[in-house]
């Protein structure tokens, strides 16, 4: 027992009489009133004693009635002073005290320029095993919600303080927020929304069921679980949602009636069974269809101008957007006639494996015979029999498609399938195996080939070499933003022009906005869709070699037109003008006439020359990747204005921060923009956008929802805004729907725990790296939050130069600064 409770006990027997003890709690008859049954509530906390009269009866009468004040509450009191509260860094090292003094007065000692929160250890621990951390308004209510087991923390300097706390260690957390029932409470809570709506992975606000705050709800002897979940606050107030950045621009929506009517009909129904954006759908038919046919019709733009008809088609998708019940339906006619196509020569593939083996062993008895007496006659029958043998070649079997293969893999399956094969996968695993899965210099070379159609030679040490002559490799994948991000900055990717074959799709996230009754797709749609694409694999399968189509003269006239219209906006300062995505330009009238040759491969005979009509379906596509393709592709460098604002943006949310000064830019901020000159442009264009405002005290306020607008950017998630996503707007996509039976969300990931981030020694850019406890890395990444400090508005000199933050000289003289 301690010394309060030995105190209050004592002093409630002398009183009362009774006084039972219940597992962490006291029940006593209330001095205050006349208590015939014990209504008294005493549970001791660290450092103090809760009471609570379930009469109602206030804790100041109730020590009154026993000769005591709200000294006696405490452990330890000292003169004026009644508790202390030591915070300490992650590793536990003392940074800050608070003495609580009586009338309910605190006084702070310690390292003010950093604010951390209380119980810091404990906090970062729980946040990394998963456990969810209370989140209250003073050290009492912390050390109340311990008393029964849990994880709680605070900020230091009152509940109108926690915008200026260091809440990295709660990203990516799990949350509840317990609110004090009055208006200081209501402020804090919109602080607490405000710093860790999106920053948080789960934020939840709860109050007391009885009582004023967590610990008056605790000493009532109630559990966390009775705490009573109430609506978050809405911090937003008069902002309105900022303009987007980079690729969040707003993106044309998929044309689905470009597609021949039979596509779009199944496109359409597809986009709204499943409840999915139809850029989805639409790209992956689209892949499809160049699954039948490429290597196996070449269009002939001009004399001299030859495009094969396979395609790399990627939409960028978020988990959980139902990439695999999209791309298994639209995938399964072509699953079938690969299957079809095995059943052809499935006889033919056993009645030869057996004549080789019987031919083998012929001509392994022969060898042996020769070999014994060395007649030349013996020896000439067993060559005989050996070439007789190599002779029977046995047919491998048939494949359209492939979901997992590395370049090498993919040679070799190039070379059995004369030439042709279209790999499909709903997820980056193909996309990453393709791209060097096990290498961090992969091997480009067959990718790039395999799209132009260039001839692929490779010698192989003990083997013999493989020869594909006209390859055509489909690429049907889908990524996450966040890949697509890492392939855009790697200059392996870049420079060597494999970004710049991809028809790129940014589709609209539209999970939470989805029909949980979407109406099913007619069996008519889906029946003539699945006999088109089986029909056309199978002819496709049957030719020997490509056909070559031509352009009607009205069809060349539209692609001479559109191909003279690109190469415009490939100038300098033109719409494909920066450095990535003018590769990808200089390529763009040749996705067109691929894209027209495979829609006229579905529509018409192959021995008709492409029309006008079809062309014009085949520029409506191209300008719909175009516009997707400078979104996805200006994630790279080439916009740097946007690239600034998005790194601040990012630094900002890292942090946590809802105001900010340039002084602490310029102190903790990236490298990049710690410069004055270089962020004053940043941060005018974050505030022109209404991402940041101009606040009264000369700083800046941060827009209450960046956390989740700026991860919207990444995702595709808007969250609860209907009108705008990472790549178009809402009014462009189907956007209802609940997943079919089998669909599991495309989600399915290693649950690793996220350690907080640490900045490393001598580094405050802001960019951090994330960590996670797997089996490979639980011993050697310790749970240590960063440091992220905050000057006060007193430290207006910097301490490194002596200079005033916002002059001239240091700007210009201190290391700091520069």
């Amino acid at each position: 027992m301690t010394p309060a409770i030995d105190r209050i006990v004592d002093a409630l027997r002398d009183a009362t009489g009774l006084v039972r003890q219940s597992g962490g709690q006291w029940q006593a008859r209330c001095p205050a009133h006349e208590d015939r049954n014990p209504s008294l509530s005493v549970r001791p906390i660290e450092g103090s004693v809760l009471l609570h009269c379930h009469a109602g009866c206030d804790t100041l009468d109730v020590l009154a009635a026993l000769n005591m004040t709200p000294r006696d509450l405490y452990d330890e009191p000292s003169g004026n002073e009644l508790a202390r509260y030591q915070y300490t860094d992650a590793a536990g090292n003392p940074t800050r005290q608070v003495i609580r003094y009586e009338g309910k007065q605190f006084k702070q000692f310690g390292d003010k320029r950093v604010c951390q929160l209380y119980r810091l250890p404990k906090v970062v621990e729980a946040a990394t095993l998963g456990r969810t951390v209370y989140l209250v308004e003073g050290e009492k209510d912390v050390h109340a919600i311990e008393s029964v087991g849990e994880v709680a923390t605070t900020a230091p300097q009152g509940a109108d303080n926690f915008g200026k706390v260091d809440v990295s260690p709660l990203k990516g957390a799990r949350v509840v927020a317990v609110v004090d029932r009055d208006a200081a409470g209501e402020k804090w809570a919109t602080l607490v929304r405000q710093r860790l709506d999106g920053y948080a992975a789960e934020l939840t606000f709860v109050e007391a069921a009885e009582g004023k705050d967590a610990a008056d709800h605790i000493a009532t002897g109630r559990t966390l679980a009775e705490l009573v979940e109430r609506d978050a606050p809405d911090p937003a107030g008069r902002w309105d949602e900022p303009l987007p950045l980079g690729w969040q621009a707003d993106l044309p929506p998929f044309p689905i009636d470009a597609l021949p009517p039979t596509l779009a009909r199944f496109v359409r129904g597809l986009a709204l069974e499943v409840q999915t954006p139809a850029d989805l759908p639409g790209s992956v038919v689209l892949g499809i269809l160049a699954a039948c046919v490429g290597g196996r019709v070449v269009v002939v733009v001009r004399r001299g101008w030859h495009e094969p008809t396979n395609l790399f088609v990627v939409p960028v998708m978020p988990p959980g957007s139902r990439k695999s019940a999209v791309i298994a339906v639209c995938r399964r006619p072509l699953t079938e006639a690969e299957m079809a196509l095995a059943e052809q020569v499935k006889q033919v593939i056993i009645d030869r494996r057996t004549e080789r083996e019987i031919r083998e062993q012929y001509a392994d008895a022969a060898k042996r015979l020769a070999a014994k007496d060395g007649d030349p006659v013996k020896i000439m029958e067993a060559q005989e029999a050996v070439r007789a043998a190599e002779e029977v070649v046995i047919p491998a079997w048939p494949r359209l498609t492939a979901s997992d293969a590395t370049p090498e893999a993919l040679i070799t399956l190039l070379a059995n399938q004369g030439g042709r094969i279209a790999a499909i996968s709903a997820e980056a695993g193909i996309f990453t195996a393709l791209t060097g899965r096990y290498s961090k210099t992969p091997n480009l070379d067959p990718i790039l080939m395999a799209h132009a159609g260039d001839a692929i030679l490779v010698d192989r040490r003990g083997r013999e070499p493989e020869r594909v002559d006209a390859p055509a490799l489909t690429l049907v994948a889908s990524i996450q933003p966040f890949a697509l991000r890492e392939l855009v900055e790697r200059p392996d990717f870049g420079g060597r022009g494999v970004l710049a074959r991809i028809l790129w799709a940014l589709p609209v996230d539209n999970t939470g906005h989805r029909d949980v009754e979407p109406p099913e797709m007619p069996e008519r749609d889906r029946d003539a869709y699945h006999s088109l694409i089986y029909d056309l694999a199978l002819s496709m399968a049957s030719r020997d070699t490509p056909a070559q189509v031509v352009l009607s003269e009205a069809a060349r006239k539209v692609h001479l037109e559109y191909h003279r219209t690109v190469e415009r906006r490939l100038r300098r300062g033109g719409e494909l003008g920066a450095d990535l995505v003018r590769e990808w330009g200089s390529k763009l009238a040749g996705a067109v006439a691929r894209i027209a040759g495979c829609l006229h491969a579905a529509t018409a005979p192959l021995s008709d020359p492409i029309s006008e009509a079809t062309m014009r379906a085949a520029v409506d596509l191209g300008d719909y990747y175009q516009a997707h393709a400078v979104a996805a592709l200006a994630t790279s460098g080439d916009d740097k204005e946007t690239g600034n604002a998005r790194l601040l943006l990012g630094w900002l949310v890292d942090k946590g921060l809802t105001r900010f000064k340039l002084r602490d830019l310029q102190r903790t901020g990236p490298k990049t923009l710690r410069k004055a000159p270089d962020a004053r442009p940043v941060l005018d264009d974050l505030a022109e956008k209404g991402w940041i405002r101009e606040h009264e005290d000369g700083g800046w306020e941060v827009h209450p929802h960046a956390a989740r607008l700026l991860k919207a950017g990444d995702t595709g998630d808007k969250g609860d805004n209907l009108s705008a996503s990472a790549g178009q707007s809402m009014s462009h996509s189907v956007a209802h729907s609940v997943a079919p039976a089998g669909d599991t969300g495309d989600n399915s990931r290693a649950a690793a725990q996220p350690v907080a981030p640490v900045a490393p020694a001598g580094d405050n850019s802001g960019d951090t790296m994330s960590h996670h406890l797997t089996s490979a890395n639980t011993e050697s990444v310790a749970p240590v939050a960063p440091v992220a400090p905050l000057w006060g508005d007193d430290a207006d000199n910097c301490p490194s130069c002596g200079w005033g933050f916002d002059t001239n000289a240091h700007y210009t003289n201190c290391e700091a600064a520069r």
